[in-house]
């Protein structure tokens, strides 16, 4: 992702017109049906402060996906303990996207808010260095404004880059931990899932991430699950990856399922799956090579049902689209570099269309370019090929 904040869209009125948010969760529960033919939540990542802006409350019919994670939340600088999107002061939390939630939730679904990301101050790293109580009280609060003013039931932290591996994690990672068991605590641990979405290979977990995940359980959290961030793997991860990425992506899965059964000996192989997230980042990745097609998703799909995960995503719903040209050389924040229909990502996801029902011709690429001010801001996570395991 590039290093630069999100640039505002010129003349955007945010949300002039507010509407209540529904006190009520959507979610049939984690680990159970969010479609009728899955039996997974499917709830891609969307990029909410990039232009053009992705009206998912308006995309629901269109696509099949009633759910979405909605992405990130950061601090504005690294001395403010305050939440925003993006980094942004001007986009209020419980009233930017208000309506646009309301709207979506009138029709059965629902949001997840993620923290975090590959860019940008994290909270955690906002609100003091974990030495003192009330720095803990002080990231707590700073959550709950976030669940509090869109009434979650569901959250996810995006933890990646130097706030997994770097100077940063030493505090950042347990001061996070306290502060969510906290957090838990007040709410009820049944009022509020927590997930933590971490970079993956397909050998599994850094030594990083599974530290994290120690973490958060010896400090009380109830961890709902781990996605794994299983995009840009690199050569030595992923050799060859052409026709291999959907095979890659679900060998992700199946490691993590081994590392998180000796973590939590206590639970069923069932509840482990259930555990478990899968996110890949669909088109063409950072790391050109590596092409996560159509068929690809299909195979994700039919590996989620078949094992029972609990929760699918993408990065991104804003991609979901066919470029004007294709070229693996450039990566895009508003299309996949790869042959499709428009949502044809989502449709095949969501169970509603077969790979060849929606793929089209180079022929017939009639999208016009949506140069994002922001291109570079593509990239989900480092990749932890650099990084110990």
């Amino acid at each position: 992702m590039a290093k630069r904040k999100y640039i505002p869209w010129i003349g955007l009125a945010l949300c002039a017109l507010v509407l209540p948010i529904v006190a009520q969760s959507q979610w049939s529960g984690e680990g159970s049906h969010s479609e009728k033919k899955n039996t997974f939540i499917y709830s891609p990542y969307i990029d909410v402060v990039g232009r053009p802006l992705y009206k998912f409350d308006e995309n629901v019919e269109a696509s099949g996906t009633k759910h979405y994670t909605l992405a990130f939340i950061v601090a504005p600088d690294r001395s403010t303990c305050k939440p925003s999107w993006g980094g942004y002061k001007g986009y209020g939390i419980g009233t930017y996207l208000s309506d646009r939630i309301e709207a979506l939730r009138a029709k059965g679904g629902d949001v997840t808010i993620s923290f975090g990301g590959g860019r940008g101050e994290y909270l955690a790293g906002s609100c003091g260095d974990g030495s003192q109580a009330s720095h803990v009280v002080a990231l707590k609060n700073a959550y709950k404004k976030v669940v509090d003013g869109y009434q979650l039931t569901r959250i996810d932290f995006d933890i990646e880059g130097s706030w997994l591996y770097g100077h940063h994690a030493l505090w950042t990672i347990p001061l996070r931990s306290k502060a969510l068991a906290m957090l838990q605590a007040e709410l009820g641990h049944e009022k509020l899932a927590i997930w933590y979405s971490l970079p993956v290979v397909p050998s599994g977990l850094t030594r990083a991430g599974l530290k994290a995940v120690r973490l958060a359980k010896e400090a009380g959290m109830n961890l709902t699950g781990v996605n794994l961030l299983a995009m840009d793997f690199g050569e030595s991860n992923a050799p060859h990856p052409a026709t291999k990425m959907g095979d890659y992506v679900n060998r992700c899965a199946a490691s993590v399922f081994k590392q998180l059964k000796l973590i939590f000996p206590e639970k069923e192989d069932n509840a482990i799956w259930g555990m478990i997230g899968l996110t890949p980042m669909i088109g063409v990745n950072d790391a050109t090579a590596e092409v996560f097609t159509l068929a690809d998703a299909k195979q994700l799909r039919d590996y989620a049902n078949k094992t029972g995960l609990g929760w699918v995503a993408m990065w991104s719903g804003n991609r979901d689209r066919a470029c004007h040209t294709l070229s693996t050389h450039y990566v895009s924040g508003n299309c996949s570099d790869v042959h499709q229909k428009m949502f044809a990502f989502q449709r095949i996801l969501n169970g509603l269309a077969e790979p060849a029902d929606v793929m089209i011709n180079a022929s017939d690429i009639l999208v016009r370019p949506m140069h994002s001010r922001h291109h570079k801001h593509v990239k989900k996570h480092m990749s932890p090929k650099a990084h110990d395991k």
